[in-house]
């Protein structure tokens, strides 16, 4: 019993440690003081013994040396010229592998490297360490990655320009990849040695002219610019920046490689085997424990929470709660709380709460509480609201809204905004002032309506309700509407209470007085947004005939009625042939 306890914290352990590392590390020997490693200073030295040379170099740099002699030899004698070098590079010279250096407060130690088997001709990896210069100014570069393309070992220069790096010897040339952001790409092919210090000199690239970008975005989100189409998707998805560390923040501006493997398999993203620069990497197939951050997949892609992928996602993504996807999305994707895509997506899409889809959406969209997308041809089925700019298919939702639409919007209200909308004031045989507001597109659209209509001795009957309707153009200016209309009737009640099922006299009534109604019209555009229309209405009236009220208002209603007939014990059914007439607008 005690094995899923122990999976259960290895897991929770993993996590912690993962977020960690996400985490940027400080370095030096105190703030605002260059570390001991970093001060520069100048050696000029001839056949002189190695103590004396490293009393110089601690002199000059006003720091000391920890060592223990039995592992250096301090009578070595040394010759060497270095001028305004920082001290790991006079050290490096001094070395040359054979030593490892750290700098603790203002202390470098020195210790001795492990022995490498001296038979050994070709070591089984490279140690490869130096400093990044910018060209024109020979300064220093910070934030330059530095990689190995096949095995995808990376390290990025920290703040004085200085990095380390040991990567797989291998029979081929071993090349390392250079890049920073506004510099030209450089390779450099790495000898066989061990130990290899370098020097790395970019070029900056000339400054770029580029067009302003498109004003037109879609929503904000969290202020992350996720949707905004002149920005780079380094810039996009920086909601998710907690995911990386610095040294995958760094490589994501500065690289526009792509790196193509097989199968990547992440815990949270720098525990990866994708290294430092998955977001990088084009994977076939992608396993995430917890979370993962990849340049695209191309056929699977599986997260215990969180999926993220800067490029397209093909055939099936799963997510316990986000999947975040740059390019575009085509198959199946789900997630148990949000997809947000920032291209098309094309196939089945399903979330627990929302999908976001800044471009073009064609298959299906399902939502629990919404959707957004900038176009759909397709369905958008959501619990709360769908919207879509353009939308070419069905809208299913209690609220559904877009700019123009070519399809069909189901649900309690729509609204497109070059749709069919209008205000309609009506009279019929029972009310004669009516007020209805009509919304939707030609095909379906909502009706809202409310009236109001005089009974025995001026007290008002109240009517307000609900219904769908469709019209069709004859003509021009001559459309035929076909209206469904379910609408309630009150009053104030006239008679005291009589028991509990009663309300007080003076009260509105609340028995059942509905009336179902199917209109057939004709609407003639007499002028420009104004039109006339008129039709015969059948009336379904169910009313309950315990209301004390019932004989009065049916004296009063007077309806010529074709049918009637009790339906239940309580409940009465009139049926007639009525009419209306209406004024519309827009």
């Amino acid at each position: 019993m005690a094995a899923p306890g122990k999976l259960a914290l290895v897991l929770l352990f993993a996590l912690v440690y993962g977020i960690c590392l996400s985490q940027p590390v400080r370095t030096g020997s105190g703030e605002g003081k260059t570390p001991p490693l970093e001060r520069i200073v100048s050696v000029k030295v001839t056949n002189v013994a190695l103590g004396e040379v490293l009393k110089k170099v601690s002199e000059q740099g006003q720091f000391s040396f920890s060592y223990n002699s039995k592992n250096i030899d301090i009578d070595r004698k040394i010759t060497l010229h270095l001028q305004n070098k920082p001290v790991r590079t006079v050290l490096h010279a001094i070395f040359r592998g054979s030593v490892v250096y750290k700098s603790k407060n203002n202390y470098i130690i020195l210790s001795a490297a492990p022995q490498k088997n001296e038979t050994d001709t070709s070591p089984k990896y490279l140690q490869v360490s130096g400093y990044t210069f910018d060209k024109p100014t020979s300064a220093k570069l910070k934030q330059v990655s530095i990689f190995e393309e096949n095995t995808l070992y990376s390290t990025v220069s920290d703040n004085y320009g200085y990095f380390i790096l040991q990567v797989p010897n291998s029979t081929e040339q071993v090349k390392l990849k250079i890049r920073k952001e506004g510099y030209g790409d450089t390779v450099i092919v790495l000898s066989k040695d061990f130990f290899q210090a370098i020097e790395i000199v970019l070029m900056p690239l000339p400054p770029k002219i580029e067009p302003p970008p498109p004003v037109e975005t879609f929503i904000a989100l969290a202020d992350t610019g996720l949707t905004d189409p002149g920005k780079s998707f380094s810039e996009k998805v920086n909601a998710f920046d907690f995911l990386l560390n610095s040294t995958m923040k760094t490589n994501l501006r500065n690289l526009s490689d792509t790196f193509f493997r097989k199968t990547q398999f992440s815990v949270v993203p720098p525990l990866s085997t994708n290294k430092l620069i998955g977001t990088n990497a084009m994977n076939n197939v992608s396993f995430n424990l917890f979370a993962g951050y990849t340049g695209g997949v191309k056929y699977a892609e599986i997260g215990g929470l969180l999926n993220v992928d800067r490029g397209d996602v093909q055939y099936v993504q799963v997510a316990g709660l986000v999947n975040a996807v740059g390019g575009k999305t085509t198959g199946f994707q789900a997630a148990g709380l949000t997809n947000v895509c920032h291209d098309d997506v094309y196939g089945f899409q399903v979330a627990g709460l929302f999908n976001i889809n800044a471009k073009q959406t064609k298959g299906l969209q399902i939502g629990g509480l919404f959707n957004y997308a900038k176009s759909v041809k397709g369905v958008q089925v959501a619990g709360l609201f769908n919207y879509a700019k353009i939308i070419k298919g069905v809208q299913v939702s209690t609220f559904n809204f877009a700019d123009s639409s070519a399809g069909i919007p189901i649900g309690f209200f729509s609204f497109v905004k070059h749709g069919y909308h209008k205000i309609e004031l009506n009279a019929d045989e029972v009310c004669y002032g009516n007020l209805a507001l009509k919304t939707g597109v030609e095909k379906l659209h909502n009706i809202f309506t409310a009236g109001i209509g005089p009974v025995k001795e001026s007290v008002p009957i109240w009517t307000f309700g609900y219904g769908l309707g469709t019209s069709f153009k004859l003509s021009p200016k001559l459309v035929f509407d076909i209206d469904l209309v379910a609408s309630h009737y009150a009053w104030k009640m006239q008679s005291p209470r009589l028991n509990a099922d009663t309300l007080i006299a003076g009260t509105y009534n609340a028995w059942m007085n509905m009336n179902n109604k199917i209109y057939l019209g004709i609407d003639w555009r007499f002028a420009k947004k104004i039109s006339l229309a008129a039709g015969p209405t059948l009336n379904i009236f169910l009313t309950d005939t315990r209301n004390t009220d019932y004989t009065s208002l049916w004296n009063e209603l007077r309806p010529s009625y074709l049918y009637s007939e009790a339906v239940d014990t309580n409940l009465q059914m009139h049926i007639w042939i009525g009419g209306k007439i209406a004024l519309r607008f827009f």
